[in-house]
């Protein structure tokens, strides 16, 4: 299970978005089909809540496509809306599709599986905007082939590896969709980890400062001479408002959108000890040189 992050309270392990183009859509149809419905039986969602015997915040959350229901709860909801026949029952596969392509944030996700990669491809595609946090290595999205590839040989093959890799250099290029926004923070400490040696370095550094040189990424470093007085052990990735993605040593898990007020505020504390702009540049530049002196 992931660990809590010294300042957080315990992650409240709630199903998390969907990961597949093809889910959002349904889910996307299933949301205005009840709206539709609701409309139709000219329902205002407190009335529809208490016929249904739910929530007004519940009806209110799945028709803006933020939230699941039960085959229950949608059937009563059906039934209040007055709808039967072929629409109930083409609403009702709409929800089992829903929950069938939600993935429940309490199975961990092992690191450096192929297909855990193309969901975290999925979820980046997904979302206008990305904030990152790595405490400890280069973020995945930063990476040189070099780098990840010493990443993933830690427990595979290069032969096992390959996919993984590829995968995380086909998501480099979402970089250059400039309708993406992309909040990136490192640790210093992150960036002089020589991980690979000192060649690897020296290119991954390179290759981060040509990255951030685009105007929809936003980088930012926080040097090690910095006084903190927040801790995040592990790393973090945050979807929108709609998913955290947690990562530890031993797996990574996603998370709904129950916790993500919580990392973003950590994540608030933590860009506000971070520098930015020609600061992280110059950075980048002596932590480049400081590795060619070795």
């Amino acid at each position: 299970m992931v660990g809590s992050t010294p300042g957080l309270p315990p992650c409240r392990l709630t199903p998390a978005m969907s990961l597949t183009g093809h889910d959002s859509d349904d889910r996307d149809e299933l949301s205005r089909s009840l709206y539709a419905a609701r409309r139709a039986a000219n329902l205002g969602q407190i009335e529809a809540a208490k016929r249904a015997g739910t929530s007004q915040n519940k009806i209110s959350r799945v028709e803006n496509g933020k939230g699941l229901l039960t085959e229950a709860e949608a059937a009563a909801l059906l039934t209040a809306y007055g709808v039967h026949g072929d629409d109930r029952r083409r609403i009702m596969t709409l929800v089992d599709t829903a929950r069938a392509g939600h993935i429940d944030s309490r199975v961990i996700l092992q690191r450096g599986a192929h297909h855990f990669q193309e969901r975290i491809r999925q979820l980046d595609e997904q979302s206008r905007m990305v904030r990152s946090f790595a405490p400890t290595a280069v973020l995945g999205i930063l990476q040189s082939r070099a780098y990840a590839r010493v990443v993933f040989t830690q427990r595979m093959t290069e032969q096992q590896a390959a996919p993984s890799i590829e995968s995380r250099m086909e998501r480099h290029r979402m970089l250059d969709d400039p309708n993406r926004q992309w909040v990136l923070l490192q640790t210093e400490g992150a960036l002089r980890w020589n991980l690979g040696g000192s060649a690897v370095m020296v290119e991954q550094i390179e290759r981060i400062t040509a990255a951030i040189d685009r105007a929809n990424v936003r980088f930012g470093i926080i040097p090690w001479q910095t006084a903190a007085r927040v801790l995040s052990l592990h790393g973090f990735h945050l979807y929108d408002h709609r998913a955290v993605v947690v990562g530890t040593r031993s797996g990574t898990a996603i998370m709904g959108e129950g916790d993500v007020p919580d990392y973003a505020a950590l994540f608030d504390e933590l860009m506000r000890l971070a520098v930015f702009d020609d600061k992280a540049r110059t950075l980048l530049r002596r932590i480049a040189d400081d590795y060619r002196s070795l």
